[in-house]
C-alpha cells in the first residue's frame, strides 16, 4: 500500500520539478567544463587571428618595401582601359625613375601626356587594348626634366575567381642604358662593317673549321666567287688548287693560332682557274677568351710582284752595264798604271818622281773605285764577295793623301797624317 503511495507521488508536479533540479545539478558541472572550454578555445583563436593578422602585417609591409626598394616601378591598371587609364597604384620608385611626384599618376589622362608622341598609337592600339593575358613592350616616356627615358612594361592580366578581368598589374624598367650601349654596339658594328665592305683588299671571316662566314666585294673581285657561292664552304676548296697550297694554308691557319698573326707571300687560285699573287695577313678572332674563327685579309700584288721583276731584271741589266763599263775602263786604266810603273825605274828627277808615283798611286785608286763599283752591284744583285787580303796601312793612308793633295795644295792646305807606332803595319781587309 505504502509502495503504491509512494509511485503516485512522484507523479505530480512538485515531484518532476524535483527530478529536473537533480539533473540540472548532475549536468552542471559538465556544462561549466563545456563553458571553460569554449572560452580557452576563443582566447586560442583570438592569440591566432592576432598572429595571423600580424604576420600578415609583416608580409604586407616587407612587400611594400621590397617594392620601394627595387630598382622597377610597379603599377596597376583597370583591364582593357587603354593608354588614357588612371591608375590603380603606382609604386614609390616611379618618382625617381621618372620624376613626376606618384599623385600625378592618379590623374586623368596623365600618362598620354607624358608618353613619347612617335610611341602613343602604336602603344594605344599594341599594348593597352584588349584582354591579353601578358603584353610587353618598349616605349619611350618624357621625364620630367624633359629627358628622354626607355621603359620595358611588363604586364598581366590579373582574373577574379569567376575569371572576370580585374586588375592589369604590371612594372617599368629603365632600359635607356641598355638601349643606349646596344645601339653604340650597332653603330659600331655597322662601322665596322661598311669599313670591310669598301675595304680594296679581300677580306675572309671564317669559323674554327675554316669555313666562310664572311666575304667581302673586294674578295669577289679578287677571286671571282660571290658571296652567295663562298659562304658556308671551306676556304680550302675555294680557293686552295693543289696540295702545296692546301698544305700551305695549313701552315698559315697554325702559325696565326700560335702566334696571333699570320703574314705570307703566296699564290691563291681563282673562279677562273688562274692565279693570283697575293700577300696573305691571318689573325684568329677570339671571343671571351675562346677561338671563334679567323679573319684573313688577301692584298692583290700581283702588279708588284711584276713591278718586283722588272726592278730585278734592271738591276740585273744595270750589274751588266757596269761590268762591261768597269771592262772598257781598266782597259786604258791599266796602261796608266803600267806606263808610270814603267816611268818610274827611268832617271827623273826627285820631283818627277814624285809626279810619276803620284799617278801611279792615282790608277791605282781609280782602278780601286772600279772594282768597288763592281762590288756594289753585286751587293744590289745578292752576290757580293768579301777578299780577305794582307796591304800596308801606312802605304794605303799615304796612297789616299797623294790623290788629295794637289788640290789641298791650291788651296794653301797642307795635309799629314800620324800612325801611331802601336798600330801594325801589315793587316788585312777588303
Amino acid at each position: 500500500m505504502r509502495r503504491a503511495n509512494e509511485g503516485s507521488a512522484s507523479s505530480t508536479p512538485k515531484g518532476k520539478a524535483g527530478q529536473l533540479a537533480r539533473a540540472f545539478n548532475e549536468m552542471t558541472p559538465q556544462l561549466r567544463e563545456n563553458v571553460e572550454s569554449l572560452e580557452r578555445r576563443v582566447e586560442e583563436l583570438g592569440a591566432e587571428l592576432a598572429t595571423a593578422q600580424a604576420a600578415q602585417a609583416e608580409a604586407e609591409r616587407r612587400y611594400r618595401r621590397l617594392l620601394e626598394e627595387l630598382r622597377l616601378a610597379v603599377y596597376m591598371d583597370p583591364p582593357a582601359s587603354g593608354i588614357g587609364a588612371v591608375a590603380l597604384y603606382v609604386s614609390p620608385p616611379i618618382e625617381a625613375m621618372f620624376g613626376y611626384p606618384v599623385e600625378d599618376w592618379y590623374r586623368d589622362g596623365f600618362f598620354e601626356s607624358i608618353v613619347h608622341p612617335d610611341d602613343r598609337e602604336r602603344l594605344d592600339h599594341a599594348y593597352l587594348h584588349g584582354e591579353q593575358e601578358r603584353v610587353s613592350g618598349e616605349y619611350r616616356i618624357i621625364a620630367r626634366d624633359g629627358r628622354v627615358v626607355w621603359v620595358r612594361d611588363d604586364n598581366n592580366l590579373i582574373r577574379d575567381a569567376q575569371g572576370n578581368p580585374e586588375y592589369v598589374l604590371g612594372f617599368f624598367l629603365d632600359v635607356t642604358a641598355q638601349n643606349a650601349a646596344a645601339a653604340e654596339i650597332r653603330r659600331q658594328k655597322q662601322y665596322f662593317e661598311s669599313l670591310v665592305e669598301i675595304s680594296p683588299a679581300a677580306v675572309v671571316t671564317m669559323d674554327r673549321e675554316e669555313r666562310v662566314s664572311g666575304w667581302n666585294p673586294a674578295a669577289t673581285r679578287l677571286f671571282g666567287f660571290r658571296p652567295e657561292e663562298a659562304i658556308g664552304r671551306a676556304i680550302d676548296d675555294l680557293i686552295m688548287s693543289n696540295e702545296t697550297m692546301r698544305t700551305e694554308g695549313q701552315g698559315v691557319a697554325r702559325e696565326a693560332l700560335a702566334t696571333g698573326r699570320s703574314t705570307r707571300i703566296s699564290q691563291r687560285a681563282r673562279q677562273d682557274d688562274g692565279v693570283v699573287d697575293v700577300e696573305i695577313v691571318m689573325v684568329p678572332l677570339v671571343v671571351d677568351g675562346e677561338h671563334t674563327g679567323f679573319y684573313a685579309v688577301y692584298h692583290d700584288i700581283t702588279e708588284l710582284q711584276a713591278a718586283r721583276r722588272d726592278a730585278d731584271a734592271a738591276n740585273q741589266a744595270k750589274g751588266s752595264f757596269l761590268a762591261a763599263m768597269s771592262h772598257e775602263i781598266r782597259t786604258p786604266m791599266n796602261a796608266i798604271i803600267g806606263m808610270s810603273g814603267l816611268l818610274l825605274e827611268t832617271t827623273l828627277t826627285e820631283e818627277q818622281l814624285d809626279y810619276a808615283d803620284t799617278i801611279r798611286s792615282s790608277g791605282d785608286a781609280l782602278l780601286t773605285i772600279i772594282n768597288d763599283i763592281l762590288d756594289f752591284s753585286k751587293i744590289e744583285a745578292g752576290r757580293v764577295d768579301l777578299d780577305a787580303e794582307s796591304f800596308d796601312l801606312r802605304r794605303a793612308v799615304e796612297s789616299a793623301l797623294d790623290v788629295l793633295a794637289p788640290v789641298a795644295a791650291k788651296k794653301a792646305i797642307e795635309l799629314a797624317y800620324h800612325v801611331a807606332d802601336a798600330v801594325p803595319r801589315n793587316v788585312v781587309g777588303d
